[in-house]
């Protein structure tokens, strides 16, 4: 067997699916394990593959012929079956920054901002921040989460968009997610704010992608009857920042070689310095 596919059904149609290889199931006693999704495009019942989703599962595979049959109930991953209630938690997610995430609009920049996967379906997201590809944001996101243990619980999805605004409306051009799994991260139990980590964001879907930018973050996991001392919209994550003022002098001795884009020559080029990055975001906008 080469390969192996797991799919995500809409009655009879296999909407989405993952795939891989069975050594990824060689383990006898595994865990619960989190795959990744793809949109099945033959379908396209769903249009982009980071709407695709995560699915967890636990899966082991052997080969009988090479190694017989296999006694599973000797193993402690099939002892018991999987919990029928589930313990709720709320996750804080306290947002510092990006950096280095990909450009969107024709200068050259973008007006990112970050949106967090909840079971709830609900739009949960910061502020954009205009013209910048390494925004400082200072935002915290609540969502809730139902998971039995730490370990297995679903990993935390971060989003990031660029916000167009049109004359019509508006909309928005996926730039990446940030996939973080609490188990591989650390995080606090009470009002404490950890120092923030810093998370890679990936365009792709496999884990073999290469990063498009990095998140900094860190994280709050306490249980759904616990009371906060501090609302989320009232905490300011700049506080926790230790912040130094300095003078920047830039020295533009001149422009050289310049093409033009059009069919009209360059009349009357001139440098524009991107420093939002270097600022907060009251100042940034």
């Amino acid at each position: 067997m080469e390969n192996i596919y797991i799919y995500l059904m809409d009655g009879g149609k296999p909407i989405c699916f993952w795939k891989g290889k069975p050594s990824d199931f060689a383990d006898p006693n595994p865990g619960y394990k989190w795959l990744t999704l793809k949109a099945d495009k033959s379908i396209d019942k769903v249009e982009n593959d980071y709407e695709a989703g995560l699915i967890s599962l636990k899966l082991a595979i052997s080969h009988k012929q090479r190694n017989g049959a296999e006694n599973w109930s000797q193993y402690d991953a099939w002892k018991k079956s999987p919990p029928r209630r589930l313990a709720a938690w709320k996750v804080r997610a306290h947002i510092y920054q990006c950096k280095d995430i990909p450009s969107a609009d024709e200068d050259g920049s973008c007006d990112p901002f970050i949106s967090i996967w909840n079971p709830d379906g609900k739009d949960i997201k910061t502020k954009s921040i205009t013209d910048s590809l390494n925004p400082i944001i200072y935002e915290v996101l609540e969502v809730y989460y139902d998971y039995d243990d730490i370990k297995n619980s679903p990993p935390i999805i971060l989003n990031i968009w660029d916000f167009d605004d049109e004359l019509i409306g508006s909309s928005k051009d996926y730039l990446g997610r940030a996939v973080i799994y609490l188990k591989d991260c650390k995080y606090s139990t009470n009002d404490d704010i950890l120092e923030p980590e810093w998370h890679d964001i990936k365009l792709g879907f496999d884990e073999s992608s290469p990063a498009s930018g990095q998140v900094l973050v860190a994280f709050t996991v306490v249980n759904d009857d616990y009371d906060w001392k501090v609302p989320s919209k009232y905490l300011d994550l700049s506080k926790y920042v230790e912040c130094q003022e300095y003078n920047v002098d830039i020295n533009v001795l001149g422009l050289r070689d310049l093409q033009s884009f059009g069919l009209m020559p360059i009349k009357k080029p001139f440098v524009k310095f991107r420093v939002k990055s270097l600022l907060p975001p009251e100042k940034a906008q």
